[in-house]
């Protein structure tokens, strides 16, 4: 993957990151207080931002291409991208992490 592409994928992640804050926000303005950024780890169900906040799965209609909309999953394809020169250490999973911790 190249670094346009990386730097690309960065700034989309703020950006659905901050979409999902927003979303969240208007759901329960008190979802921050249920997660453990310690423990946050956006690839794991239990430990994500929604199976924190709300348990397994947000009780929700949300598609597929929305839980990507809001940073709550990696778009098709983008799970494992080098970690140099992108300043994350896990792939896409890792950038959606520490953005998310950022915004607790």
């Amino acid at each position: 993957m190249s670094y346009s592409t990386l730097a690309h994928e960065k700034s989309a992640i703020i950006t659905r990151v901050d979409a999902g804050v927003a979303w969240l926000d208007t759901r329960d303005k008190n979802w921050r207080s249920r997660v453990d950024r310690d423990t946050l780890d956006m690839s794991k169900p239990r430990r994500c931002i929604v199976g924190q906040a709300f348990g397994l799965w947000l009780n929700t209609t949300l598609s597929r291409s929305e839980y990507i909309k809001y940073g709550f999953l990696a778009p098709d394809g983008l799970t494992g991208f080098e970690p140099e020169p992108f300043d994350y250490r896990y792939g896409y999973y890792g950038a959606l992490t520490n953005r998310w911790r950022l915004m607790l």
